[in-house]
């Protein structure tokens, strides 16, 4: 195996490994997944899990230097549908 070929392996296993995580911290069992039904209600958070799932690298590196905050992301206390949405409002949108 060269070193091409593993830098490819670590990336495509850093990404199922971050869009588990994602989903750990979004509030639903990584070890039973998501239903389709719910990511056809999570648009916004599926967009944004699949792209900060190929760039889980520099999600990382942010992540870190941010001190490891809390996701934004969750299903509010009070949903009856269990949809997928920023329970923490952008730092923009708290003014």
């Amino acid at each position: 195996m060269n070193f091409i070929m593993f830098l490819g392996l670590v990336h495509a296993i850093g990404a199922i490994v971050s869009l588990w995580v994602f989903t750990y911290r979004a509030g639903y069992s990584p070890w039973h997944g998501l239903s389709p039904r719910v990511l056809l209600m999570s648009p916004e958070w599926f967009a944004a899990s699949m792209v900060k799932m190929l760039f889980w690298e520099v999600d990382l590196i942010v992540w870190l230097v941010n001190d490891r905050p809390a996701s934004r992301w969750g299903v509010p206390d009070d949903s009856r549908s269990g949809r997928i949405t920023r329970v923490v409002p952008l730092p923009a949108e708290i003014d």
